[in-house]
């Protein structure tokens, strides 16, 4: 999903841009507030209705497109086939493919999963395709008394304990031969993949390969052809257009729009949301100043330069204290974008999802940071004597220049090598202060960064890679 992560801002952006109003939450067709990832659509059938086959296109497959064949397709996320499946169908069908008769033998040598009674076998001897076994016809599932076989209780077991080998087996024998064979055709996309997979699951390799011959290898004609067998195959067919649609923008638009709803009617419940910048963040002449997730595209730095001109003057003179002292301060961090300040934050490192560390001028929107982390060259944070002793005179040093320092926020008393220290949470910190997170998120916004639609934009894209 990262290739794709440009492409997830300028869609959030657009759509933020519009504005988003939550009545009654079904703006866009949103679900509400009770939505989740798991109950999800990763888009609808109607998304691969345009496919067109390019032969001569340079190859678009992603690295785990077999994983989700297997997982969202062929199982339907777990609903139709789980991976400790043992059921009677066809004599005994196992696993998160339902392997039986003859890929049941394969899969049982290959994974070495328990053998049923009597060894490796068929276990759809003398039971017609598509019927269970029965204390009749006992095929693997009953033992020749009519109980249950004590060989499906092992393999529930066994399977449960090996997802790892039932998917590597699957891969091996029905993913990796039909997509090698399809490659050689001109099939280059995931979605194609999936279609030979998909089918060659369900007919076996040389029943896909007769149905592709038949419709000129074409992987739209096939998969059509191939859901017109059957209600099930429809089905399946359904599966592939909404896992692997052909349009994948539309898929991660729908996914952003819903991802949108959804946080923001639990943030707001029913205000109007967008990224155009509010009463706080208005242009020279009283004009509204469009804002965007997408941040300055500047990077973090430690650089002096990088500091409030008003700013910059106190930390020198901080410095020229601490060295009188016969110590060595160097600059742990200045400017900070936005971006990362909202990833501090979800680390737990910050408090504020907008700090000091991110103002910028806002005319000519270059960083400007009202705050400074300061350490001992060579020690930096370290919870030693030495880094300690540093902090204390820093917090000295920042006070004589009116600085407020990190170390006086919740002070606990603790001991380093033997010394005891009362210190505050963020001993490096020092900020200029007038500063305020207000003026901060004002100037961003001036400048063209909404930093809660920059915060939304991050969480969308987390959200977007559990689902992708």
């Amino acid at each position: 999903m990262s290739d794709n992560v440009d492409e997830i801002r300028k869609i959030i952006r657009s759509i933020l841009d519009e504005g988003l109003k939550t009545d009654a939450g079904k703006q866009w067709g949103g679900t509400g507030a009770g939505s989740s990832s798991s109950s999800r659509e990763t888009s609808t059938p109607e998304d691969a209705s345009n496919c067109q086959w390019n032969p001569d296109a340079a190859d678009s497959i992603s690295s785990d497109w077999k994983k989700k064949t297997l997982i969202d397709v062929i199982s339907g996320g777990g609903k139709s086939k789980k991976f400790d499946d043992v059921i009677p169908l066809d004599g005994g069908s196992v696993g998160i493919a339902h392997w039986a008769a003859g890929g049941l033998k394969g899969f049982i040598r290959d994974t070495g999963a328990p053998e049923p009674t009597g060894g490796v076998k068929d276990c759809s001897d003398n039971i017609a395709s598509g019927v269970n076994a029965s204390p009749d016809n006992p095929g693997c599932y009953y033992e020749d008394s009519g109980e249950k076989s004590n060989w499906v209780s092992k393999m529930k077991s066994w399977l449960s304990s090996n997802k790892d080998k039932q998917i590597a087996h699957w891969e091996k024998t029905k993913a990796d031969k039909p997509a090698a064979l399809v490659k050689t055709k001109g099939w280059n996309t995931s979605r194609q993949m999936a279609i030979a997979a998909g089918i060659s699951n369900s007919l076996g390799t040389g029943g896909f390969k007769d149905l592709a011959s038949k419709n000129g290898w074409d992987p739209e004609k096939t998969l059509n052809a191939y859901a017109g067998m059957s209600d099930h195959k429809q089905r399946r067919k359904d599966r592939i257009d909404k896992v692997f649609p052909c349009n994948e923008s539309a898929t991660i638009e729908s996914i952003v729009r819903e991802l949108i709803i959804q946080e923001k009617l639990e943030d707001d419940a029913g205000k109007e949301f967008s990224t155009s910048a509010t009463s706080d963040s208005r242009g020279e002449k009283g004009g509204k100043t469009k804002s965007d997730a997408g941040g300055l595209g500047i990077a973090s730095t430690k650089e002096k330069s990088s500091l409030a001109p008003e700013f910059r003057t106190k930390v020198d003179a901080v410095f020229a204290d601490l060295e009188s002292q016969g110590l060595k301060p160097a600059m742990g961090s200045a400017w900070r974008s936005p971006e990362d300040q909202i990833e501090k934050y979800k680390q737990g490192k910050s408090k504020v999802k907008i700090g000091t560390h991110s103002n910028v001028d806002p005319i000519e929107k270059k960083p400007e940071s009202w705050a400074a982390d300061v350490v001992q060259s060579g020690v930096g944070w370290a919870s030693t004597k030495e880094a300690y002793d540093f902090f204390v005179a820093l917090g000295k040093a920042a006070h004589n220049q009116g600085l407020v320092w990190g170390g006086d926020w919740s002070p606990k008393t603790k001991t380093i090598d033997g010394k005891e220290y009362t210190i505050g949470w963020d001993p490096a910190h020092i900020e200029y202060e007038p500063a305020s997170t207000a003026k901060v998120k004002s100037n961003l916004a001036k400048a063209g960064v909404d930093v809660d639609a920059l915060a939304l934009a991050e969480t969308i894209i987390n959200e977007i890679d559990k689902i992708l």
